[in-house]
């Protein structure tokens, strides 16, 4: 006890010239919101480009403290996605320790 986790953050960016939607689909509910976690390799939603969906998945374990596009909105090659706040577990493990 006492002890500060040790944190970093990462931005998410997309990975080419699309529509972003917060689902797994162009219809599908948002798969996250700001204050969750998500673990490695997680959907956290999709660019849709020429009618193919490719997911955007998490590339570590964190939580989203970030979401900065809009469903449904256009976004460029590299265009930030989503900020992650790093963690090695999940929010609610780490204020029980």
């Amino acid at each position: 006890a006492g002890e500060v986790a040790e944190s970093r953050f990462e931005v998410l960016r997309s990975r080419r010239v699309g529509i972003f939607h917060r689902g797994a689909a162009a219809e599908g509910a948002a798969l996250v919101a700001i204050g969750d976690w998500a673990a490695a390799k997680q959907q956290l939603g999709s660019v849709e480009s020429m009618r193919l969906f490719d997911e955007v998945d998490s590339p570590v374990n964190g939580r989203i403290v970030g979401i900065f596009v809009a469903d449904g909105e256009p976004v460029e090659y590299g265009q930030p996605l989503f900020h992650l706040e790093l963690m090695d577990q999940p929010v609610a493990e780490q204020e029980e320790a």
